[in-house]
């Protein structure tokens, strides 16, 4: 017959990304840059003048924007992503 699908030998294919929830994932993602995170100290003495600059436009200072960041963080990591 013509029109026979025939499956690979190997069987089906996940497409839906398995049973991982978005919240899941962005709370796993979270927790992983929290690792990753430079202390301020290090933060700060490793960037640029301009980004320093640029963040402290955006937030009032370099540390409120670097603390807002870690907490942020901090909530997407332990899960509390309503509030």
């Amino acid at each position: 017959m013509k029109n026979d699908v025939r499956l690979a030998p190997h069987g089906l294919t996940n497409i839906l990304g398995g049973v991982t929830t978005n919240a899941e994932v962005a709370q796993e993602k979270a927790r992983h840059a929290l690792l990753r995170m430079k202390s301020y100290e290090q933060w700060i003495a490793s960037t640029s003048r301009s980004r320093i600059d640029a963040v402290a436009r955006m937030a009032g200072s370099a540390r409120a924007f670097y603390d807002d960041h870690v907490q942020t963080l901090t909530r997407y990591a332990s899960g509390d992503l309503a509030s």
